[in-house]
C-alpha cells in the first residue's frame, strides 16, 4: 500500500510513548496523523516496499521546508509573548536516496536554535530511519541520536529511544525521547528528559507545536459620519500579531488586524481565524472563523469591514 505525503492533511490520532505518559503531549499530539488503515506491513522489505518509502521521502522533501510558528492566546500577545518561529530549510544532498533538513527556532530576539533532521527509506513497509543532533552557532553537531518513523496517510511521526540517546554517565545519566510528527500543514515536536535507568521524566515535558505560517494581502473600512474610511493593500501573516491598516491620509482605522491558526481541541483539528480588535480599549469588535486552508477570509458589519485573501508564501 502507497503511503502518500499531501500538502494539507487530516485531523487523526497518533499515540507513542510520550503522548501516553504526559496528556500535555497527548493534546498536542493527538491530532498530528492518522493511521493508514486497510493494510497490514510486513516487518520483511520488499523492492515495492522500499520503493514506496522512497516515493515517501521525496514528497516529504517537497512538503516540509517552509515557515512555522506556534499559535498564542489573546492574553498572550497582550501580555507581550512572541510565539516561537520555525524554519525549516532543506539541504542538498549528493545522495538522492536521503534527504536532510536544517529546523532552526527563534523567539523574539533569543538566541536561534537549530538541528539537523535526517530521513532515509527504512527496513520495512511503511518506515523511515533517520537521525536528529543538535548544531551549535558554527552549523556543527557535536552530538546525534537515531530515531525511527512511521509513514501515515497524511505525512509521518517517529521518536528516538532514549536508552540509546543518553547523555551523561552513572548517577547524571539522561535519556531524550524526542519525537516529531508531520500531517502537512503542522508540525509538532515533543521533548522528554529522563533519568536513566527508571525513565522518570527529570523536567516537564516540552512540546511545541508549529503552524505552517499563512501570507494574506486584505483591505479595511470604516464607516465614520457616512462615510467609508479605507485602507487598501495591506500585509500580514499569521506570525505577524496585530497590524494597523492606515487609510490613503496614512491616517489609522482605529483598529488592528490579526489572522492566526488554533487548535480547537484535543480531539479535533485546527482553525483560521481573523480578529479586528480596538486599539484604544483592547476590545474584540468581530471576529471570523475559516477552514485552515481557506483562500479567504473577511467580516462584514454595517460599519466595519475586511477582507483578506491569501497569497503565496
Amino acid at each position: 500500500m502507497e503511503a502518500e505525503v499531501v500538502a494539507a492533511g487530516q485531523a487523526g490520532t497518533v499515540t507513542t510513548r510520550l503522548a501516553r505518559k504526559s496528556t500535555t503531549v497527548l493534546t498536542a499530539l493527538a491530532t498530528t496523523a492518522v493511521l493508514i488503515t486497510g493494510c497490514v506491513t510486513s516487518p520483511e522489505t520488499t523492492d515495492s516496499g522500499w520503493s514506496e518509502n522512497a516515493h515517501s521521502l521525496r514528497q516529504i522533501g517537497a512538503a516540509l521546508p517552509g515557515d512555522y510558528s506556534t499559535s498564542l492566546t489573546r492574553e498572550q500577545r497582550l501580555g507581550g509573548q512572541n510565539p516561537l518561529v520555525l524554519n525549516v530549510r532543506r539541504e542538498v544532498l549528493t545522495d538522492h536516496d536521503r534527504i536532510a533538513f536544517t529546523l532552526t527556532q527563534r523567539r523574539g530576539n533569543e538566541p536561534p536554535r537549530a538541528f539537523l533532521l535526517g530521513l532515509e527509506p527504512g527496513d520495512a513497509d511503511n518506515e523511515l530511519t533517520g537521525l536528529f543532533a543538535p548544531l551549535d552557532q558554527s552549523g556543527q553537531s557535536r552530538r546525534r541520536c537515531t530515531m525511527l518513523f512511521t509513514l501515515r496517510s497524511d505525512g509521518f511521526s517517529g521518536q528516538s529511544d532514549p536508552e540509546t540517546c543518553r547523555f551523561g554517565e552513572g548517577d547524571q545519566a539522561t535519556g531524550l525521547l524526542k519525537e516529531i510528527a508531520f500531517d502537512g500543514s503542522q508540525l509538532v515536536i515533543g521533548d522528554r528528559l529522563m533519568r536513566l535507568p527508571g525513565g522518570e521524566p527529570v523536567a516537564e515535558d516540552q512540546v511545541h507545536a508549529f503552524f505552517r505560517i499563512r501570507h494574506f494581502s486584505g483591505w479595511g473600512g470604516r464607516l465614520e459620519n457616512g462615510v467609508w474610511r479605507l485602507a487598501r493593500d495591506f500585509d500580514l501573516h499569521s506570525a505577524a500579531g496585530y497590524i494597523e491598516p492606515l487609510d490613503a491620509a496614512g491616517m489609522s482605522l482605529g483598529f488592528g488586524v490579526e489572522i492566526s491558526l488554533h487548535t480547537l481541541s484535543a480531539a479535533g483539528g485546527h482553525i483560521l481565524r481573523l480578529t479586528v480588535t480596538d486599539l484604544h480599549d483592547g476590545e474584540i469588535l468581530a471576529q471570523s472563523w475559516a477552514d485552515p486552508e481557506a483562500e479567504s477570509i473577511g467580516i462584514a458589519l454595517p460599519d466595519l469591514q475586511v477582507g483578506l485573501d491569501m497569497t503565496p508564501d
